[in-house]
Order: C-alpha cells, then structure tokens, then sequence
C-alpha cells in the first residue's frame, strides 16, 4: 500500500501534493449524503492553486490531465485512474474502501479528517437504522477507520520532503541481489 497521510485542510493538502507530483487526483466522492440528510464535505476547488484543474466528468478532461498534468477532480473514488498522488477530501467511512480506491496511486495519499466524525455517525445511522445488524457493523467499521486515520502522520511541507527523500535514496541504491551489491560485498568482505 502506498503511504498515507492525514489533513484537517483538503485545499491545503491538494496545494502540498501538486507542487510534489505532476498528477494528483482529488477524490470527492461524496459518500456522507443520504434521504433527507447532507453531510458531506465540500472541496473548495477555488482555492486550488493551480491552472490546470480538469474534472472528471468527461473522458476529454481526464486525457487532457494526464497529458499536461495538474490536479483532476473526481465525485466518484476512481482507483482505475493512474496517477502520482491522490487526496481523498472525504473521508472514508471503511477500511475496505482504500485499496481499491488507492491501487493507481503510485507515491502517496492524503486522507481529510475531519474536525468531528459525528456527521458519519448520523448518515450511518439513518441509512442503516432499520437494519440494526448491518449499523452495528458499519458503526465499527467507521470506528476503526476514526482510530487509523487519527494515528496517521499529518501532511505537511516537511513531510513530503522526508518521503520523496526516502523515495529517492530506495530507488537509487542497490537491492540485495543486484550485481552492484554482490559486487559491493565481496569487496567489502575481501
């Protein structure tokens, strides 16, 4: 899986990455909504600081991304689309919704926490309220995405230094069965 981070700022968070990475993906699905009940977390796109902006509604829009770069808005989590570094601006509700939201993701993700879970607690409440086996599940399964989100590293400008440093020194030095490495060890041991 590729490192994680956390945010209490998405705009914030989404500026960090693309002045790291060519393609980012901004994914605001919006998953927090249900009959008679919006939750959900808005993405201020405005505060983007970026030109190249694309949505993801049309085909033409995400070719144009990938061939220029920049930040693509998604409303659906789209882990079939390739790209350097991705932010989710809501939070996932379940641990099973990272992988497959975060396979195309080649470095890095920012996942937003937000300020209180309690608006999760209330659309997980509602939408599942005659179904009490399937609440108590999803109850949980959001309680053990609250405890691994707040134990992931905050996203900041130094951070993202540290990993690309990381990145960088991983890429560039031997692996243990190169030729350079085993070349390098008999000449250490002779």
């Amino acid at each position: 899986m590729i490192q994680l981070y956390k945010t209490a700022r998405a705009e914030t968070a989404a500026n960090i990455l693309l002045q790291h990475f060519r393609a980012v993906r901004i994914d605001c699905a919006y998953m927090n909504v249900t009959r008679g009940l919006d939750k959900r977390v808005r993405f201020r796109a405005d505060d983007v600081k970026t030109a190249k902006v694309y949505f993801a509604k049309v085909p033409s829009q995400i070719k144009r991304w990938q061939e220029r770069g920049g930040a693509l808005i998604c409303w659906t989590w789209r882990g079939d689309i390739e790209c350097d570094a991705m932010l989710f601006a809501e939070a996932p509700k379940r641990m099973e919704q990272l992988r497959p939201a975060t396979r195309a993701v080649r470095s890095v993700g920012v996942i937003y926490e937000p300020p209180s879970w309690a608006p999760y607690v209330e659309v997980i409440a509602q939408r599942h309220k005659d179904h009490p086996g399937k609440l108590r599940r999803l109850q949980r399964s959001l309680t053990i995405m609250q405890d691994y989100v707040a134990d992931l590293p905050v996203l900041t400008h130094r951070a993202m230094r540290s990993l690309l440093a990381r990145q960088a020194a991983s890429r560039s030095s031997p692996s243990p069965e190169s030729p350079a490495a085993v070349a390098h060890s008999r000449c250490m041991s002779g």
